[in-house]
Parts: C-alpha cells; structure tokens; sequence
C-alpha cells in the first residue's frame, strides 16, 4: 500500500515538473482606439472617443496608456517599439529649428519605469517622426496581464505646439510556462505505471 502511495506521488511530481518555463512574446498596437489618455488641456478619455485621433500632450504628466490582458506572459524582460508622433499644425512660435528637444517621455510598464526617449521638433510640417528601439530591463512579473504608458517628464516648451502619438507596434519579450497536454500527462502516468510493474514482475 505504501508502495503504491510512493508511485502516485512519484507521477504527480513527474508531471508538474513537467510543465518548462521559455522565451515568448507578445505584440501589440499602441496607441489604438482601446488607448486612455489623461492631459492637463483635454481631460481623460479614449482614442476611440476622440475619434481616433491621437491627443495633444503639453504638460508634465500627461499620459496615454493602455492595459494588455492575455499576453500568456509570466514575466516581461524587454520591450521594441516602433512608434511616431507629430507636432500639432499650426505656426512654430518658438523659434526653435526642427530637430530641436522638445520633452522627454518616459515609458512605463504596470508603474515601473523602463527606458525614456527624446521627443524633438518636427517643424509643423505634418510629418512624423519616427522612434524604433529595444530595451531590455530586469524581469517585471505581471501575471499575464501588462499595461504600457507614455509619459510626459517635461512640459512642451511655450510655442511649440505639442506632440501627438500615432499607432505603434509594441512587442513585449518575457518568460512563458509551457504545461504539456492532459494526454501527454496521462501518457506519461501510464508508462511509469507500466514501468513499475516490470519492475515488480522481474523481482518476484
């Protein structure tokens, strides 16, 4: 009886340790129409209350941020983005040539800062500006679930107008387990099961 207790707990520590944790990733398009914004001029909302359109940032602290559920991600270690923004159309009061810095935006996940760029002067010309980059951090455990945020650390100087994100691809890098299939698990229950008792037949 002993014996057999033995083997039971013997397959079920076989078969959770079976589960492995690897490399995966997650994509995702930020800003979108899921996307919050918080800014000192606009108020909070939606892109896709706003019609879709990206939202002005001025002001220290103004924000666009978006939660992902789902990822199947335990741990997130990287980030890639690829991501544009324009100044608002209008007449440069500033005096300042395009190319110059305007702001920094930090980039945030749940909370926890993990890299910044340089938002610079785009000339009021409607062009964008693009931003492609990979960062890697130590490990952020979000159980499944991250949310990403840009924000502003400095206010956009007096003149110049203000910066709006356009959609972006974002790709989280992290850890994910890996538990095999309730047949693979049974196989394997069943074939140390078949295993002890040759082994039993053997001794008698």
């Amino acid at each position: 009886m002993i014996k057999r207790i033995n083997l039971c707990m013997l397959i079920i520590l076989l078969v959770f340790s079976a589960a492995t944790v690897q490399a995966d990733i997650y994509d995702a398009a930020f800003p979108s129409d899921s996307t919050s914004y918080s800014s000192a001029f606009n108020g909070t909302g939606t892109f896709g209350s706003n019609g879709g359109q990206g939202v002005p940032m001025y002001t220290n602290g103004d924000y666009v941020s978006q939660t992902f559920t789902g990822t199947g991600l335990n741990s997130v270690d990287s980030l890639s983005y690829n991501v544009s923004y324009v100044n608002n159309l209008g007449v440069d009061e500033s005096g300042l040539s395009p190319g110059t810095a305007l702001a920094t935006v930090l980039l945030d996940i749940n909370s926890i800062p993990v890299s910044s760029f340089i938002a610079y002067d785009t000339g009021f010309s409607d062009s964008s500006y693009n931003l492609i980059n990979t960062v890697s951090f130590s490990p952020i455990v979000g159980g499944d679930t991250y949310t990403l945020s840009m924000v502003l650390e400095y206010d956009v100087p007096m003149g110049c107008g203000n910066i709006i994100f356009e959609e972006g691809t974002w790709t989280l890098g992290g850890e994910t387990t890996v538990v095999p299939e309730p047949a693979t698990m049974l196989l394997l229950g069943l074939g140390l099961v078949g295993l002890a008792g040759v082994r039993r037949k053997f001794k008698n």
